[in-house]
């Protein structure tokens, strides 16, 4: 499979899985994986992990402290799916969905 990095370099991948994945001390989730050639940063090769599998392991990132941090629940409340809205959704890693809903098209008088 071909796949677009951030610097816009294309790579070839293969799709591995599904897998257990487990990272550190949280919820450990069924995913798939996508491996890439890649070079070493440091001698060491990183693992980039997607809003997903982070998602069912209820964790999410703390931006400020650089690190994972657990989420206990979700707002289900809050949540707001961007379907038909011709645009993409603000989030929040810190809390639910907090887009606003989509406004709506005045309906026309009926006859």
């Amino acid at each position: 499979m071909n796949v677009e990095t951030a610097n816009q370099a294309v790579v070839t991948g293969d799709i591995c899985g599904p897998i257990l994945l487990r990272f550190g001390s949280f919820r450990q989730v069924l995913a798939e994986a996508l491996f890439i050639d890649m070079e070493p940063a440091d001698g060491r090769h990183e693992a980039l992990l997607g809003d997903i599998p982070l998602e069912q392991a209820q964790a999410v990132v703390d931006l400020a402290g650089h690190r994972l941090a657990k989420v206990d629940r979700v707002d289900l409340k809050r949540l707001r799916p961007a379907i038909n809205t011709g645009r993409a959704c603000s989030r929040d890693r810190t809390s639910a969905w907090k887009t606003p809903p989509p406004e709506r098209a005045p309906r026309p008088p009926r006859c």
